[in-house]
């Protein structure tokens, strides 16, 4: 049998500054071409490896595309071919490049960073309809949450059941926060919470993990989305960034505090604050965001009132990245 012809793909970007969750994005969608029977392949400019949590059969891999377009993009191509950069680094000159050879382009945009050439923008966040008063002749938008892309797993539901106390805490902000950052946030939470076991999701040694075992908190190496998912259900609350894993909290219905760690995420914390799903910690490298995070661990307590099914119908997490294609 021959070899299906690819008909998609992704260009987007992660590492040690950057993060990983263009990477958790564009893999979702990548999932989602794949149900659609869509043949897609997803280069990431990236200064370290892959996240181990990738699925070792996905046609994704390291490539320096920003610097090299011909080597990652096909000379030629049908018109039906679909390109999807989802980038925060990728100028202007250069995506108008891609849109000059490539008919059908999808753009990835958070917080309206650039004038976007011609083509399909996507843009999940609350705020995102405002962004664009002007529709451009050109250019289609698909705005809002409905458009969320998560990852595989996160497409069914996962009842959650609400607790009204707090045993075991789930951190996760996020591979572009520094480890001692997160480790700082964990045995804070831990002064604050002494009964409570702390689950801390981020890269580290073995030695600092088994120091700080013994004082209630255990480091949980990059996790797959299965057993991510088994974490933040067992869990009674959720300390996270405001990236892609407020979105998964979001979804799980896991109560959960968001701190700020990119200004793309602005939108998304404060459209989940106003809607009940999360507490707004502010800005996690500010001085004050301790003291802030004691704060709203309070005011998180006689609360605790989050739906996972409102979150599950507020996404459309099963339905975000077939919207798109």
């Amino acid at each position: 049998m021959a070899e299906q012809e690819i008909k998609a793909i992704i260009l987007t970007e992660a590492g040690r500054t950057r993060g990983n969750g263009h990477v958790s994005r564009c893999t979702g969608l990548l999932e989602a071409f794949q149900q659609q029977g869509c043949r897609a392949l997803m280069w990431v400019d990236s200064d370290q490896p892959l996240p181990c949590w990738i699925d070792a059969s996905y046609p994704i891999a390291v490539g320096d595309w920003k610097n090299d377009l011909d080597r990652y993009l096909p000379a030629t191509s049908s018109r039906k071919f679909i390109v999807v950069i989802d980038s925060y680094e990728a100028d202007r000159s250069l995506l108008e490049k891609i849109a000059a050879k490539f008919r059908n382009c999808c753009f990835f945009d958070d917080f309206g960073r650039l004038d976007y050439p011609d083509g399909t923008l996507v843009n999940a966040a609350f705020d995102a309809d405002t962004l664009y008063p002007v529709r451009q002749k050109g250019k289609c938008y698909l705005t809002g949450p409905c458009y969320t892309v998560l990852r595989k797993p996160f497409w069914q539901r996962h009842p959650y059941a609400i607790r009204n106390s707090i045993e075991r805490a789930f951190i996760s902000l996020g591979s572009s926060v520094t480890a001692a950052k997160a480790l700082e946030c964990a045995i804070f939470l831990r002064n604050v919470l002494s009964e409570t076991e702390i689950i801390l999701l981020h890269e580290s040694d073995y030695e600092l993990a088994a120091i700080h075992r013994k004082d209630g908190i255990r480091w949980v190496w990059e996790s797959e989305p299965e057993q991510l998912i088994r974490l933040a259900l067992n869990s009674d609350i959720a300390i996270c960034s405001g990236g892609q894993v407020l979105l998964e909290m979001a979804c799980l219905g896991v109560p959960t505090i968001s701190f700020l760690t990119a200004n793309n995420q602005k939108a998304n914390i404060a459209g989940f604050h106003k809607c009940g799903f999360s507490i707004d910690a502010g800005r996690l490298i500010e001085e004050n965001s301790l003291n802030r995070l004691q704060a709203s661990v309070v005011e998180l307590l006689p609360c605790l009132l989050y739906t996972s099914d409102a979150a599950d119908d507020l996404l459309c997490v099963d339905l975000g990245g077939r919207r798109i294609i």
